[in-house]
């Protein structure tokens, strides 16, 4: 890959991109990832900044009539670039050898109604939107595109549950109402583990109507195909002793999207409180979750993460101040996973490299690319 497709520049593009279309809360994962790959960072005040300044031209299913195979046929991304043009460096080059600013000039709208252009957006602001407040100090993300007007402000009493199938079960047994805020902590990183995505109470919520009237905030995360107010990424996450963890049943939650903010009705005091007598949950990770090295004894979500991680393809020795569970150690580390002590196996590495290597040839012309 040239160089030039590397740079600071290019990230800035990818985040524009995202915002432009309202896409997936995932990629503030996988964009922080990719800049630690590249030496960067990227932070959430990026994300609000960039958002900030990159209107809504596009939104898809389930947030709208149009799918992504009518972006396609309205031009798809190469239309995409020559309507974000203003607001993109197209110097870079592309990873195949071209340019961006090439790609961009020999694209058309051909669905304007699809892709619109900037002086006509769907919102002045971009689809993915930073919320903070005493619930989120670190901040939280919203994916705004997919939230319903009327759900831009709302405030409702919390559901509290301590993982994604007790939302399930009481979603199901019908014991959730309009205008609840379904709060599901130690579903982040350290507390999931591996910060789990709860697309099925979220896709339940919109099965049963209450999508534009039921709210949902997590420490985990969502997919891209999510809709309605679901506020994920909460940090510092509850298995940390994040706010969530002081949460109660009742407590009145305030989400407002065009404000950017997150929070409970409670006073400092009362919350500081609450988090001084918080007791971590203690939770056995599933066997299924974890995997064998030598020197890694076992954990549970309530105590210090240590020993082997792997980073870039390298097994390295984390302490319980480098596995943080937010997302700085995200951007610090990429992807990170735990491993629990057992029996010896092959280096972890070349075992990685090999899994890689089995993947390119089953993804054939595409995967050798990669």
């Amino acid at each position: 890959m040239p160089a030039g497709a590397r740079s600071r520049s290019v990230l800035h593009n990818l985040v524009s991109v995202v915002q432009a279309i309202g896409g997936s809360t995932n990629l503030v994962l996988h964009l922080g990832a990719l800049a630690t790959e590249l030496g960067y960072t990227l932070t959430l005040d990026d994300w609000e900044r960039i958002g900030r300044e990159t209107p809504l031209v596009a939104r898809f299913k389930p947030a709208s009539p149009y799918s992504v195979s009518d972006f396609g046929r309205a031009g798809g991304v190469p239309a995409l670039l020559k309507v974000l043009t203003p607001l993109l460096d197209l110097s870079a080059p592309t990873a195949y050898g071209s340019r961006l600013a090439l790609v961009a000039a020999g694209a058309e709208v051909r669905q304007p109604e699809v892709i619109r252009p900037l002086d006509d957006p769907l919102a002045l602001t971009g689809g993915i939107v930073v919320l903070r407040g005493n619930l989120a100090p670190e901040g939280a993300i919203v994916k705004a595109s997919g939230v319903h007007p009327a759900m831009m402000h709302h405030a409702g009493p919390a559901r509290v549950f301590d993982c994604e199938e007790d939302v399930q079960e009481s979603l199901l047994g019908g014991r959730v109402h309009p205008g609840d805020v379904l709060v599901v902590r130690y579903e982040g990183p350290r507390g999931g583990p591996g910060m789990r995505e709860l697309s099925l109470p979220a896709a339940i919520l919109v099965g049963m109507g209450l999508a534009d009237t039921v709210a949902m905030v997590t420490d985990g995360r969502f997919s891209g195909a999510t809709q309605g107010p679901c506020v994920g990424h909460v940090c510092p996450e509850a298995a940390l002793g994040g706010p969530l963890a002081g949460l109660r049943d009742g407590d009145v939650i305030e989400i407002d999207v065009p404000g950017r903010a997150l929070n409970v009705r409670l006073s400092d005091d009362e919350l500081r409180t609450r988090l001084d007598k918080w007791v971590p949950l203690s939770r056995e990770i599933p066997e299924r979750f974890q995997r064998d090295s030598c020197a890694c004894t076992p954990v549970t979500s309530a105590r210090p993460v240590e020993g082997p991680c792997l980073v870039n393809s390298t097994v390295h020795h984390l302490t319980p101040a480098d596995y943080c569970g937010t997302m700085q150690s995200v951007q610090r580390f990429g992807w990170c996973g735990t491993y629990k002590g057992g029996k010896p196996h092959e280096d972890t590495s070349t075992r990685l490299v090999s899994e890689r290597d089995r993947f390119i040839d089953r993804a054939g012309p595409v995967g050798r690319l990669l």
